[in-house]
């Protein structure tokens, strides 16, 4: 109790970083004490209920985890509080509370332990392809996985039902089916499977089968194959030759086999290790491959990484193998499986807009808006564009469908127009030309994307609260926290009461801003929603809204803001570091496939002085990532 009350004094008193002598509390009863002590418990914490707790009660860490995480996010104090501490004293209360409470050192290194994860169903469809040596392209025909940590990768919460498992069999299944199969129509397969008959000896030549099924093994397990596995298949194949079956029936069995054993769809070869630093085990090459693969294609590696791996090579040329992969056509899956997500857009061609709203969306131009990101942030990557380029640049990628949108004279083609009359495929759906918009277009980076902005919308209107909570959690990495539970939403009765007296959305939910319950969340979210008061839901740029002159001037933690432009450019001047370190720890979560830790967070920092730079560029900040502790090694000692 008494070491819990020191630390709670350190923590919000002036005091030196590693010392508690003679802790004061004038930081505690500046910022703290008003809200939650002496019987005050807004938001039902109170600090006086933390100190009663035994230092073995697990509400007292999850307690702190708690207030670790609030002042990490700047979710406290509030944002209409005046006193706010500055970001020194923010480093100080976590510093202590990591030191202290998490037994985390900044002066350590620390990487995560690796458990047993399965590939998620993209990554599974992408290993087919690289096993086989052609798309197939089988990510329709698997389930979506859920979402955790803000990705579909992370491995902590990827489990393998029946239900599941049967799905592998049925995909690997018709993929071994138009290999080897005669009545196989695939011509391209069949092609592929021909050739293995071929090297394989056609059941002639033992030696040159256990050839090509050790190379079929190594492939599909993303490592050298063991003499026991090598055995096992070989004599798996032999069975079926005994029992009368034709050396293509054989091969096709075997295939089936291998694209259904646990050493392909779990991730075992990241347990593979080269050397040990005190506690952590470095990945070896095999293994370093494999996440650099899942990294940047989210598929398994190719022949050039596992013949780098092979000859303890990979290591020292890791800064080219980068820049080749991403030069590679395959970085689109990373652009699908990080950026889409990341941003918050990977659904955004579902969005439902009402029939009655003018700007109603089609699908195809959804479509259209899905695809203009992903080539920007293509071109991001591919080019090496400064990151200030995803907040700032003027390019971005349109067709027909989005120049109306950007008020750019790019017209449909006359295929394309006599395609919509009849509802048919548009021939140009994939034809996009890359400009730079005008300066008097508004548009910067991300933060203008029409996908953005319409996955930011509501269905016949714009929404400052969520374009305002995207701000803070894409850009910032400071989410709000969670909507109390008895606060009622704008009613639709007050949203057509708006409309005749021709008021603004604006106008609306500043009346719901009166309630005290929601007043201290939203003046964060809702002055940053407020600048893009311009855009329509639909991304078209707008100076009235139902009549009313569209208001984009506010004000944010002190910041007066005239427009998305005067936002765009604090973004990238006052709070460019929130920025970098929240992309960061997002590409971080993606790399490794799972949430990050406390931990994780000493790497997150030295990454983000990395890149201080304003020079610095996308593929500098993949190469920090790649090169980080919790990138290249492992915490030994079993699951967590």
């Amino acid at each position: 109790m008494k070491k819990i009350t020191i630390i709670l004094l350190a923590i919000f008193s002036n005091f030196s970083v590693y010392a508690f002598e003679k802790p004061k509390s004038e930081l505690l009863e500046k910022f703290c004490y008003d809200c939650h002590s002496d019987g005050v418990d807004k938001g039902g914490f109170e600090f006086d209920q933390l100190m009663k707790l035994p230092e073995t009660d697990p509400r007292a860490e999850k307690t702190w985890h708690k207030i670790w995480e609030v002042i990490e996010k700047q979710q406290m104090p509030p944002t209409d509080k005046k006193k706010q501490p500055t970001q020194e004293e923010r480093e100080q209360m976590m510093i202590t509370i990591e030191k202290s409470i998490f037994d985390v050192h900044r002066d350590k290194e620390y990487a995560g332990k690796i458990k047993f994860m399965r590939l998620s169903n993209e990554q599974f469809g992408n290993a087919v392809d690289e096993v086989v040596g052609f798309p197939f392209k089988l990510g329709h025909k698997m389930p979506l996985d859920a979402t955790s940590a803000g990705y579909a990768n992370n491995g902590n919460t990827m489990n393998i039902s029946p239900l599941l498992f049967e799905r592998y069999q049925d995909v690997t299944f018709r993929v071994a089916f138009e290999l080897f199969n005669k009545k196989s129509t695939n011509r391209k397969a069949v092609k592929r499977g021909e050739r293995w008959l071929a090297e394989s000896g056609n059941g002639k030549d033992a030696t040159k089968l256990k050839e090509t099924l050790t190379k079929l093994i190594t492939k599909a397990y993303r490592r050298p194959a063991t003499d026991e596995e090598i055995s096992s298949v070989v004599n798996h194949y032999d069975k079926y030759v005994k029992n009368d079956f034709s050396h293509r029936e054989a091969m096709e069995q075997v295939f089936k086999s291998v694209l259904t054993s646990p050493s392909f769809i779990l991730r075992t070869e990241l347990f593979g290790t080269d050397q040990t630093k005190g506690n952590l085990a470095r990945l070896d090459e095999y293994a370093l491959a494999s996440r650099l693969s899942f990294f940047i294609w989210n598929s398994s590696p190719d022949e050039r990484l596992m013949d780098l791996a092979s000859k303890n090579q990979l290591r020292e040329n890791l800064e080219s193998e980068i820049k080749r992969m991403i030069g590679n056509k395959k970085i689109e899956n990373m652009i699908e499986s990080f950026g889409m997500y990341w941003l918050g857009i990977q659904y955004v061609e579902n969005k439902q807009f009402v029939r009655k709203y003018k700007y109603r969306a089609m699908y195809k131009v959804q479509m259209a808006m899905r695809k203009e990101t992903g080539l920007f942030l293509q071109y991001i990557f591919q080019d090496n564009r400064p990151i200030n380029d995803l907040l700032t640049s003027r390019e971005t990628f349109v067709n027909g469908r989005l120049g109306e949108i950007y008020k750019l004279d790019i017209k449909m083609s006359e295929a394309s127009l006599e395609a919509q009359r009849l509802s048919l495929p548009d021939p140009d759906a994939n034809v996009f030309t890359k400009v730079t918009t005008p300066e008097k277009n508004m548009r910067r980076g991300i933060l203008s994307m029409p996908s953005v902005l319409m996955a930011t919308s509501n269905p016949d209107h714009t929404s400052p609260v969520n374009r305002g909570m995207w701000v803070l959690e894409t850009v910032l990495g400071m989410p709000p926290p969670p909507a109390p539970n008895d606060v009622d939403p704008i009613k639709e009765e007050d949203l057509e009461a708006a409309k005749e007296q021709k008021l603004s959305f604006r106008q609306v939910l500043e009346k719901h801003r009166d309630n005290k319950k929601c007043a201290s969340c939203h003046a964060m979210m809702d002055p940053l929603g407020f600048a893009y008061e311009n855009f329509a839901p639909n991304g078209k740029w707008r100076t009235k809204d139902q009549g009313a002159p569209v208001d984009s001037k506010t004000n944010w933690r002190g910041d007066d803001i005239n427009g998305f432009t005067d936002l765009a450019d604090l973004l990238v001047t006052k709070y460019r570091p929130h920025f970098v370190k929240t992309l960061t720890e997002n590409m971080m979560t993606y790399s490794l496939g799972r949430a990050l830790d406390y931990e994780d967070r000493i790497s997150i920092m030295n990454i983000v002085k990395i890149m201080n730079s304003e020079d610095s560029k996308i593929q500098d900040l993949v190469k920090a990532i790649v090169q980080s502790t919790p990138f290249q090694y492992r915490e030994l000692g079993g699951d967590k």
